[in-house]
């Protein structure tokens, strides 16, 4: 069904959004929740990328093998929005605080082992062949890349843990060495947003490797939509499906950070170095925008992304 938006957004806290606009829908940036008001009539909101009838579905424990319509195109969001994403982020890192601080939310547990068993490594056929196709891929002068993707799988994880989310490991993990396929050759082609490329290349790698139709197109979603932070408040998407948006928006841009506690943080940037990430994923992404303009990327690097990844929490 169409739906029409409300003209009214809001950047408020995380906790102060789900008291004061429970009955909005919304989206969460940077740990903020930006609530946007519909229209009461509307059944369901439409995710920002294509007009797609969403099926509700879990990885995990589907109730049924449902066939799920495949995002093929993402509409770049609206510059407002984009500001509002990357202007939270500090917002909310202070109204957790404080929450902390008054005992309203639990602490992140500490966790200072990169064996603690949150962190365990899928050793299913597939699993292992997604690393390896990301570290061919990626080869000696990138492997920058590689470490990006084993920590984002690391940060989804440790999300999951903090906020009590039940997900599929192999599916976290092979996603979150895939999502950035088509940043290398030869995924990197035509003028296609580079997470459909790499959604599309990632779909065939799974069905390949044995796994099921239904994880196979659970991983195209994840990796289409890693870049799009408003599915995060909507309730149709798999867990896993935010997961791996949020461990590569925490990696990418420090966006979630306030979710898992220092120590954690840097017990995942020991195992797994940034490697001067900062330079090369904006110098990568930088020349993806001037050579496809009109993609979801080129958007949000002309609303001031990169400047959000120099500016954020990590040292490189």
């Amino acid at each position: 069904m169409s739906l029409i938006r409300a003209s009214i957004s809001l950047a408020v806290p995380a906790t102060a959004a789900s008291i004061f606009f429970p009955d909005s829908v919304g989206y969460v940036a940077g740990g903020t929740a930006v609530v946007f008001l519909f229209a009461k009539t509307c059944s369901r909101p439409l995710a920002n990328h294509a007009e797609l009838d969403k099926i509700p579905y879990s990885c995990s424990s589907p109730p049924k093998e449902q066939q799920l319509t495949l995002t093929t195109c993402l509409i770049p969001r609206p510059k407002l929005r984009i500001i509002l994403d990357l202007g939270g982020i500090k917002l909310e890192q202070l109204a957790t605080s404080i929450a902390m601080a008054l005992g309203l939310r639990r602490i992140p547990r500490p966790i200072s082992d990169i064996d603690d068993p949150i962190w365990t490594i899928p050793t299913t056929e597939a699993a292992q062949a997604a690393l390896a196709l990301c570290q061919k891929t990626a080869g000696p002068h990138r492997q920058w890349i590689v470490n990006h993707c084993l920590r984002t799988f690391r940060f989804g994880a440790a999300v999951a843990e903090q906020l009590g989310t039940v997900y599929d490991e192999e599916v976290l993990f092979v996603a979150s060495l895939l999502h950035d396929l088509a940043w290398t050759e030869p995924f990197d082609r035509d003028d296609l947003d580079f997470e459909l490329l790499g959604a599309q290349a990632a779909r065939d790698f799974c069905i390949h490797h044995g796994m099921s139709e239904h994880k196979s197109n659970v991983i195209h979603e994840m990796i289409a939509l890693h870049t799009s932070p408003h599915i995060l408040g909507l309730p149709e998407y798999a867990p896993e499906i935010r997961l791996v948006s949020q461990g590569a928006g925490m990696d990418v841009a420090g966006l979630f950070c306030e979710e898992i506690s220092s120590e954690t943080k840097l017990t995942v940037v020991k195992e797994h170095p940034r490697l001067n990430f900062k330079k090369c994923c904006c110098a990568l992404m930088a020349d993806h925008a001037r050579r496809k303009p009109d993609t979801h990327m080129a958007v949000s690097c002309q609303m001031g992304f990169l400047t959000a990844i120099r500016m954020g929490p990590f040292d490189e």
